[in-house]
């Protein structure tokens, strides 16, 4: 379907070059590997999962921070609530890639690209 892209995290067993597994690997698909946060946002980080696939493709094709993101929890079911945990891993990183891609989308779909406005 030419409006589905699924984004897929390439995993954490970095450092070493070809550490990047299925599903990752799968073709039509954008693998997002971690970088740091902050000022070290440039950097991957060490344990995010490398290119190239067993067939020579890049990846990840894309990085995003990953590491000591909030993020929601399942929270207590019996009492309702819910509340954040901070995890880290490539799969911190791709909602993140996701999202901008589903703007960026967006953003031509609707007509913008040419002179900033509808």
């Amino acid at each position: 379907n030419p409006n589905f892209l699924t984004f897929i995290c390439a995993g954490n067993s970095g450092p070493s070059s070809r550490s990047i597994w299925d599903p990752a690997t799968a073709k039509n698909i954008i693998s997002v590997g971690a970088t740091n946060r902050g000022s070290a946002a440039d950097t991957l980080i060490s344990w995010s999962s490398r290119g190239p696939t067993a067939d020579g493709r890049i990846g990840p094709m894309v990085v995003a921070p990953g590491v000591d993101t909030v993020s929601s929890s399942a929270g207590n079911k019996k009492n309702g609530s819910c509340g954040t945990v901070v995890m880290s891993g490539t799969s911190m990183a791709t909602p993140a890639t996701a999202g901008a891609a589903a703007l960026v989308r967006q953003y031509f779909k609707e007509g913008w690209y040419e002179n900033g406005s509808k």
